[in-house]
């Protein structure tokens, strides 16, 4: 019994796997193309498959290696991929495979390894050119969608500055007002568009290099675009770092030359309007003084404060200031002549405001005389602008006080009166014009009003004002 359970247990016992076969064989990806029977060496020929088959995969990853070649070294022949040396051949080798001629075996093995090598290389081009397109197809999917997000991403945000009016506060220095807050608004959103489009086209470039590197044609071109796009770019940077103190100066004295405008333009205006009052200055000449001191003030910056503050008499600023000196000489031209002619008119207040005048053979009540211009209320109540540059070439009259009309209407008692005399003084004209409306007299049937105005058809106008507001006339007059 113990015998036959010692038999049975030595049954049971798993029998040994048989060994497996030694991989003797030259292979391109688990194709084997040469069996190879001989040791070189010290190398077996398992290890000399071994070995051949990885130096044969290193190669089909080089760029170069198209074709395999042999060369003829001391012991034998060794092949060659590019400059991967792939197998070695012996006359042992030509022996086991049958062959006495060592050249004549080795041109096949060769003739072999390459068509088989060549195939492979296609193979990998072609897998390679694929993935690369649906890798171009993807990014180019990725890089339109991002477009697309920081286009909307941006409109949003700018729509949303633009419109909180709260948020943005205005710039201030101190007590001074430089911009609002609509134009820091403006500012704003105008730097966020700046920047989403800046945005874009990073996402472009970045798009369009993947792109060339992709295909090996291609390459170089994206690495001359690299260098096309990052060395002006370097350059204007270094550039921008070396005149950056100067950019401060010079931004610096923007600000004050802005502040100084500002503080002209708010003093004068105040001039103008009535709220601030000079013994030097009238107030019907401070809008143009203003006007020319302001762009005087921009002109001497440009070409004098400029090379002070920089430091170089032949800086871009005041090459700035005497292109725009230039340009304003030449492109204005007729407005300067026209301001030319005109200053006579204004500080010697030629025309002066009120009188009835003849310029450039239109007639008309002076409401203003401007830098540019004289502006006249004709008979008809419109508004004339005459350059200052017509009374070079026309002759201008003075008339004297302006010949007024007067009209009465008596109007329904029951009316508006003081919706009637706004009525009948906007018929008359306005103010500037010396129309007047007065009620003369109020009784249970009527009110009887007095209106004065220039307009030669100031009964017509009066008629067709009070038809248009709805206005009844009286029945009879009041005593």
């Amino acid at each position: 019994m113990l015998l036959l359970g010692l038999v049975e247990a030595r049954a049971a016992e798993p029998s040994p796997a048989p060994a497996a076969p030694a991989q003797t064989a030259v292979k391109i990806r688990d194709r084997a193309l040469l069996e190879l029977h001989v040791p070189w060496g010290d190398r077996s020929p398992e290890r000399r498959a071994r070995e051949s088959t990885e130096a044969i995969a290193r190669a089909l990853e080089l760029p170069g290696a198209d074709s395999i070649r042999q060369e003829p070294i001391e012991a034998g022949v060794v092949l060659l991929a590019g400059a991967v040396p792939v197998l070695r051949l012996g006359p042992d080798d030509a022996r086991a495979a049958g062959s006495s001629d060592l050249a004549l075996y080795a041109a096949s093995v060769t003739a072999q390894l390459d068509t088989a090598y060549r195939a492979e290389r296609r193979r990998l081009g072609i897998q390679e050119r694929v993935f690369a397109f649906s890798l171009l197809v993807f990014s180019g999917l990725i890089a339109f969608l991002a477009l697309r997000g920081l286009g909307t991403v941006g409109g949003q945000v700018g729509t949303a500055i633009l419109e909180d009016r709260e948020r943005i506060p205005a710039f201030r220095l101190g007590t001074v007002e430089v911009a609002s807050r609509r134009a820091m608004r403006g500012a704003v959103a105008l730097a966020f568009r700046i920047g989403t489009r800046l945005l874009q086209l990073v996402v472009v470039y970045v798009w369009l290099l993947f792109a060339l590197s992709l295909f090996t044609t291609t390459q170089d071109y994206g690495a001359r675009l690299t260098a096309s796009v990052l060395r002006p770019a370097a350059a204007i940077l270094g550039r921008l770092g070396a005149a950056l103190p100067a950019l401060a100066v010079a931004a610096l004295l923007a600000l004050v030359v802005a502040l100084i405008l500002r503080i002209l333009r708010l003093f004068f205006a105040s001039i103008s309007s009535g709220e601030t009052q000079v013994r030097w200055m009238p107030a019907d000449l401070a809008e143009p003084v203003g006007m020319l001191l302001r762009a005087a003030v921009v002109l001497l910056a440009l070409v004098f404060a400029a090379p002070l503050v920089t430091g170089n008499e032949e800086g871009a600023l005041s090459r700035m200031g005497l292109v725009a000196l230039i340009a304003l000489g030449l492109g204005l031209a007729p407005l300067l002549a026209s301001v030319v002619a005109g200053l006579p008119t204004i500080f010697g207040r030629t025309f002066p405001r009120g009188e009835m005048v003849e310029v450039g053979g239109r007639i008309g009540q002076v409401r203003q005389v401007t830098l540019l211009d004289i502006q006249l209320e004709d008979p008809q109540g419109a508004e004339v602008h005459v350059p200052h540059l017509v009374t070079l070439f026309r002759p201008s009259r003075r008339l004297g006080p302006v010949q007024r009309a007067t009209f009465e209407v008596t109007v329904s008692a029951a009316a508006d009166q003081a919706r009637v005399g706004a009525v009948l003084l906007e018929a008359a004209g306005s103010h500037a014009s010396g129309a007047r409306a007065e009620l003369v007299a109020l009784g249970a049937s009527g009110a009887r009003w007095r209106v004065t105005g220039i307009h030669a058809d100031l009964g017509g106008r009066i008629a067709v004002a009070l038809h248009d507001a709805g206005i009844a006339l009286g029945t009879e007059e009041p005593a």
